[in-house]
């Protein structure tokens, strides 16, 4: 864990988990952030990965290093750590950027295509936007001279009638949002707007090593909210 001298602290536990009765132990990263002296310790983020994770640095007294977003780095990152939330948005946006192809970044763009096609074709139009959130970011020094980091990223969808004149169909909208919204949205001039959460789980390398892209090593998604709105 790291050794944080102000509030808020955060401590990482690392633990293997099993996906389903039969399923393969994958490692679960959990973060506990503390807000104040006299606030409990709260997990805030937990994030399951198959991937190898790079060897973290310690100091002298076998603390693992932090790294804050606003704090002069010791050595350059191919993405500046405060800069990472945001780089990470547009590269969802517009799929350039400095990230490796992977699971969650170029095959994640993939599924999201994927996932608008239903709603399309029950005619749904729909935009998809991506943001840095609140949320703070959490680092750790990799023993290269990079980071591991954990951070969050908005994302906004919404869908609304196309242009057709008829209503569209509601069970075109994916079950979970149907789930979240307590039943198929109706009408010919509803939209539906739905936020999701996305938890990233990246390691930066440093300036110069390798291809210089930040590779997402996994990510834990949640719907946080979605409504039915009629104009």
């Amino acid at each position: 864990m790291p050794k944080l001298d102000a509030f808020p602290k955060w401590f990482l536990v690392a633990a293997m988990e099993r996906v389903g009765a039969h399923g393969k132990p994958h490692q679960a990263l959990m973060i506990f952030t503390r807000s104040g002296p006299e606030a409990p310790w709260l997990l805030s983020n937990k994030t399951i990965t198959s991937a190898k994770l790079p060897k973290i640095a310690t100091d002298g007294q076998g603390y693992a290093i932090a790294v804050a977003a606003e704090q002069r780095q010791p050595a350059r990152l191919a993405v500046p750590l405060g800069d990472l939330a945001t780089a990470h948005a547009a590269y969802l946006t517009t799929g350039t950027g400095p990230f490796a192809a992977g699971q969650y970044t170029s095959e994640w763009r993939t599924e999201r295509t994927a996932w608008a096609r239903r709603p399309r074709a029950g005619g749904w139009r729909d935009t998809v936007t991506f943001g840095q959130t609140r949320y703070p970011t959490a680092a750790l020094r990799t023993k290269d001279g990079g980071i591991l980091a954990w951070y969050a990223v908005s994302r906004l969808d919404t869908l609304f009638p196309g242009r057709t004149g008829r209503p569209p169909r509601p069970d075109a909208i994916p079950g979970d949002i149907r789930d979240y919204l307590g039943g198929p949205p109706k009408g010919a001039r509803t939209e539906v707007r739905v936020a999701w959460l996305l938890l990233p789980l990246t390691y930066v390398p440093p300036a110069g090593a390798g291809d210089g892209r930040a590779a997402v090593l996994g990510q834990t998604t949640g719907l946080t909210s979605a409504a039915a709105i009629r104009h």
